[in-house]
């Protein structure tokens, strides 16, 4: 079950979510079509998809392909401890597993990060 809460869909209500098809990548590499969209009801508007947490993971293998489970483990516990425990505090309104992994590849695909509200470029 992925999350449904208010916090999720409008991390989720953006072009960079929106513009996604609901895939996923396989163990093989194998990019495999996940079904239909989750339909939400968000803003007045029907908001198409709200991905889970599969469908992040892929994206993120599709940045770095090259690399292994143990490399993005580590990668992951870097910006991890560097964006929240010790400098930007960025994840204080992270709420959920999926919630963690947007922010994760917000951060990295678009250099954006969440504030509660909206998505925003991360200071150079």
């Amino acid at each position: 079950m992925t999350d449904t809460s208010p916090e999720y869909i409008a991390m989720c209500d953006c072009p960079e979510v929106q513009g996604k098809p609901p895939t996923f990548i396989g163990a093989d590499g194998t990019e495999y079509f996940a079904g239909t969209k989750n339909l939400l009801q968000w803003n007045g508007r029907d908001l198409g998809f709200t991905p889970y947490q599969h469908h992040i993971q892929g994206w993120l293998y599709k940045l770095r392909h090259d690399q292994d489970f143990r490399w993005w483990l580590e990668y992951f516990h870097g910006w991890l401890y560097r964006d929240h425990f010790r400098e930007n505090k960025t994840l204080t309104h992270i709420a959920s597993m999926e919630q963690l992994w947007l922010a994760f590849y917000m951060h990295e695909a678009h250099g954006k990060t969440w504030d509660g509200r909206e998505w925003n470029e991360v200071p150079e």
